[in-house]
C-alpha cells in the first residue's frame, strides 16, 4: 500500500514536468524492476501480477489527477 501511495505521488509529480508519453518508459521500468525482484526471490505468481497491475494503475491515476489540476495553454 505504501508503494502504491508513493507511485500516485510520483505520477502526480510527473504530470507537472512531462507529457503522457513519459508514462510508457516509467511503466516498463516499473514492470521490469518488480518482476526481476520477484523472480529472483522466487515469489512471482498470479497475486504478484495483480499487485503489479495495481501499481501501474496507481501511477496512471496519479498522473491523471495531476494532469487534470494544471492548466494547459492551447496554441492557436
Amino acid at each position: 500500500m505504501l508503494i502504491a501511495i508513493i507511485l500516485v505521488v510520483v505520477g502526480f509529480l510527473l504530470s507537472f514536468r512531462a507529457r503522457i508519453v513519459i508514462l510508457v518508459p516509467v511503466s516498463v521500468a516499473l514492470i521490469i524492476g518488480f518482476s526481476a525482484t520477484w523472480i529472483t526471490l522466487g515469489q512471482f505468481d498470479l497475486f504478484r501480477i495483480a499487485v503489479l497491475i495495481g501499481y501501474i494503475f496507481a501511477l496512471n491515476t496519479g498522473y491523471l489527477i495531476g494532469a487534470s489540476t494544471i492548466r494547459y495553454k492551447r496554441e492557436p
